[in-house]
This record gives C-alpha cells, sequence and structure tokens, in this order.
C-alpha cells in the first residue's frame, strides 16, 4: 500500500483526502503528459500513427473499465458531456417526460434545460428518494416517462444506490435508465454487462486520476439507434482521412460523431489514459478493498463524542465518501478550515466535512486525520464557540 502511495507526487507534504473533487494524477500520467507536451514542441515526433492511436486506444482502455463488450464508448470532457449529447440527440415525442431526483448533483440537471416545451421534467422527492429509492422510482414513473437520470454514489451524503433494481423497473416501463457514475468509477468493481443500464457517464478528473477536462458515455445498443446525431466532426467520418470533401457524412459504426470534437486530444487523454492504465493493473478490487479498510480504521478511531459520522458503515450501500459533521453543526466550517492550515485537504459539503480516501492513502495515515479532528474541533481551539 505505501507502495500505491509512491505512484504519487508528495502533495506539496500535504494530506490529500478530497478525490471526489479532484483526482491527482500519478506521476506515470505526468510522465505521458510530458510526451504528449513534447509532440507539439517538436511537432516532428509526432507520427500520424500515434496521433490516430489516441481515442482508439482509450477506448479499449474505457471499455475494460466497465467491463463493456457491447453498446459504444463516447468520448466527452465532463460528467454532464455525455447527458447533454443524448438530450441532444434522442428522439423525443411530444409528451415524453425526463425524471430526476430532487437534490442530485447539478450535472443531471442542467443537460436537460432547453428541451422542447412539450417534454416535461419531473422530479423524485428527496425525501422519498432517501427512504426506498425503488419503491419511490416506481411511484414516480409514468407510461410517458422516457428517460431516468440518477446518480450511482451521491456526492453529498454517500450513498450508493442498487443500479440493478432501479433498471429493471424501468426496464419494465419501457424508460431508458441513464446513470451519473462519478462518484463510483474507479473506487468500485464495475461490470456494465450484467446491468440493465441504458447509459453511463463519468468524470475523468475524480476517481479515474485524469486531468481536468476529460470524461466519457457509455451508450447500450437499444438507446443508440433512438438517438440522431446533431453534430458532424471531420475526422469523425470514416472517408475523411484521405481529405476528400463530401456532401454526406458517414458517421461509422461506432457512433464517433457523438464524440466531442478534436478527440486525438492527446494534451489531456495520453495522460488520462496512462492513469486508468495504473488504475487496472494494480486493480480496482484491490483498490476497493483497501479503501474500505481505510474507511474502517476511520469510523473505528473517529471520536464519537463531538462527532457524527455517514457513510462507509460496511453496509450495502457503501461508497468511498465518508462525512463527519461536529456535533455544534455551526463548528463545521472552522473545522474544515482547521483541517487545510494543519495540511489535511477535505471538502465541505452541504455543511458537512467530506472525506474521499483514494488507493494512495496509506490506511496508517487515518490516525493524523483523526487527531487532527480532535484537535480541530475541541472547546479550545481558537474560533467560534
Amino acid at each position: 500500500m505505501h507502495e500505491w502511495a509512491s505512484l504519487f507526487g508528495d502533495f506539496d507534504s500535504r494530506l490529500w483526502l478530497n478525490t471526489a473533487d479532484q483526482g491527482p494524477m500519478p506521476l506515470r500520467a505526468g510522465l505521458a503528459a510530458n510526451k504528449a507536451v513534447e509532440w507539439k514542441i517538436y511537432p516532428g515526433r509526432l507520427a500520424t500513427v500515434e496521433y490516430e492511436r489516441v481515442p482508439v486506444y482509450l477506448r479499449q482502455v474505457l471499455r475494460s473499465l466497465i467491463g463493456a463488450n457491447r453498446g459504444q464508448i463516447i468520448l466527452g470532457n465532463s460528467t454532464t458531456y455525455g447527458l447533454s449529447m443524448i438530450a441532444r440527440s434522442l428522439k423525443w415525442d411530444s409528451g415524453d417526460q425526463v425524471l430526476l431526483v430532487e437534490g442530485d448533483f447539478p450535472a443531471n440537471f442542467t443537460p436537460w434545460r432547453g428541451l422542447p416545451q412539450q417534454i416535461e421534467t419531473r422530479l423524485i422527492q428527496a425525501d422519498l428518494w432517501a427512504r426506498s429509492p425503488c419503491e419511490a422510482l416506481r411511484a414516480a414513473l409514468q407510461k410517458s416517462t422516457r428517460v431516468f437520470c440518477a446518480t450511482w454514489v451521491d456526492s453529498f451524503t454517500g450513498r450508493m444506490v442498487d443500479l440493478g433494481s432501479l433498471g429493471e423497473i424501468c426496464r419494465a416501463n419501457g424508460t431508458f435508465f441513464l446513470v451519473n457514475a462519478s462518484q463510483g468509477l474507479g473506487n468500485r468493481c464495475f461490470d456494465i454487462e450484467g446491468l440493465p443500464i441504458d447509459a453511463l457517464t463519468c468524470s475523468g478528473s475524480k476517481w479515474l486520476c485524469g486531468p481536468y477536462g476529460t470524461g466519457f458515455c457509455w451508450v447500450g445498443d437499444e438507446l443508440s439507434t433512438s438517438l440522431s446525431p446533431t453534430q458532424y466532426y471531420w475526422q469523425a467520418n470514416r472517408h475523411e482521412s484521405s481529405l476528400r470533401a463530401s456532401a454526406s457524412a458517414d458517421i461509422g459504426a461506432d457512433n464517433a460523431c457523438y464524440d466531442v470534437f478534436a478527440t486525438a486530444n492527446f494534451l489531456n487523454y495520453v495522460p488520462w489514459t496512462s492513469a486508468i492504465e495504473c488504475l487496472l493493473e494494480i486493480g480496482i478490487q484491490p483498490i476497493s478493498t483497501h479503501i474500505d479498510a481505510w474507511v474502517q480504521a476511520f469510523r473505528d478511531g473517529c471520536d464519537v463524542t463531538n462527532y457524527e459520522v455517514s457513510g462507509g458503515d460496511g453496509g450495502a450501500e457503501t461508497s468511498a465518501l465518508i462525512f463527519v459533521t461536529h456535533k455544534d453543526s455551526a463548528r463545521n466550517d472552522f473545522i474544515f478550515q482547521n483541517l487545510r492550515n494543519m495540511g489535511i485537504d477535505v471538502a465541505l459539503r452541504r455543511g458537512k466535512i467530506r472525506i474521499s480516501p483514494h488507493f494512495f492513502n496509506p490506511v496508517e495515515s487515518v490516525a493524523l486525520v483523526v487527531d487532527s479532528l480532535m484537535r480541530a474541533g475541541s472547546t479550545t481551539a481558537s474560533g467560534p464557540k
């Protein structure tokens, strides 16, 4: 596990526990980025075969990550890109509905703005979803619900929903099930072949440890046939490699027309590919096991006299996110700032301190975090009482 930590920099001698916001790149990915920069400084070193290989190989690596033997990998630049592409490209019928979850992450909401007025957007109430996602979904679905979009791991609670059960409910209703997996992929095993979902979208800059401005979307076969391209990029046309002008666009069999433009974006995609390869070489299961051990050690050592901890309880809904709140919640912001001053980087989300360890955080670092929380939250610390 210490060997895994050596795959990264020293974070300026700080303790980085905020992967749910930004995942640091492994050192090897930094070297890959340097190589990509050299291709621009010295263009003669960028062979055409390398340039063309960048998006092709990235798709292969992403397929391995999610276990995809079917469907299409669409290269994007964020979580939002994939959902926006589907919102723009789906062949809508008058009266169709989009169903979302109240209080979900903003990336799940913004893509559906600007749809035709005859397309209704509805919300599942947050309290009903919190009690039982499956029951809430069954009660909210209507025959006209064309799309249901939800998050696998909630950024604000750490709760991980049962994608299989939710997907079966959607499938029985004839509803497309779209999943935001940004807080799960890279820290939890995932097999898309065994899940009844129609699309998955994910950021590359969090648990996948890639540069900011990376992301992808997987689209299943049935949803793919319901999409109609609204944009065309000349390099996505299979006949354009010869640079011949053509009045028609052949989008090919890989749906490359749905990619974000300039998919040979080697400055971002080359280091991102290297980062994902690093995860796959270690194995997502060992990574998940390590994170679980870190989280359990934290729960065992945390000061329950002054703090309440949610997430990471070892149940079926356990994710890699832990939320900590002082029993005097008004102190949370002050504690958060104190932790930063102590060299511990976490996040503050909806009034709670969010801790998100990854495989580069040794379990031994838990003792430092627990001790720092006790000192940061003590009544003798300077700040609001």
